[in-house]
């Protein structure tokens, strides 16, 4: 009797191990699953940021100063508040005969060395905008979505136009956004 019993208790500790291991693998399906919801979650609300997107740029010299006009479009779906965005940080990557250089501009509402300021707003091709209108001299207003900016560097340098140079804006909002000329 012995004998059947060892097998009655072999069966139900095989049983109990199977559903144990079912158990676990549904737990462990059931966390990836979860984690993968939740990734699509944060993209879906990194899409709906705003998404600066630099289309044109114009390099002129005064001296040894290089002035950098970039239009820069809000492409994403969110605005961003003028006062927010006089945060963001713009960094230009340069030649300057053989010597790569970057620099990083602090945002200022006077014309100085390495810095950077905003000088007018476009909707499509008309100058100003009327949906939550931004005043650049209050700092108020927000840049919607399909706003162009049209930025204002000032680089204390002499920025080699005839290399390859870029521009990083990031913004308080955590987008980063690059484009090299």
């Amino acid at each position: 009797m012995s004998g059947f019993g060892g097998l009655v208790a072999a069966s139900v500790m095989a049983l109990i191990c199977t559903v144990a291991l079912i158990f676990i693998s549904n737990v462990v399906f059931l966390g990836v699953s979860v984690c993968d919801s939740r990734i699509d979650n944060l993209l879906a609300l990194t899409a709906l940021k705003a998404m600066p997107e630099i289309k044109h740029s114009i390099i002129t010299m005064s001296g040894n100063t290089s002035i950098i006009k970039l239009n820069v479009t809000n492409a994403g779906f969110q605005g961003v508040r003028i006062k927010d965005l006089i945060k963001s940080d713009i960094i230009v990557i340069y030649f300057n005969g053989s010597t790569r250089k970057a620099v990083r501009l602090e945002y200022s509402d006077y014309e100085a060395p390495n810095t950077w300021n905003m000088e007018r707003v476009l909707v499509g091709d008309k100058e100003g905008d009327l949906v939550n209108p931004i005043n650049l001299q209050l700092k108020t207003g927000i840049w919607d979505p399909g706003e162009t900016l049209e930025f204002k560097l000032i680089i204390q340098d002499f920025v080699d136009t005839n290399k390859s140079w870029g521009v990083v804006l990031a913004l308080p909002n955590g987008v980063v956004t690059t484009a090299e000329f």
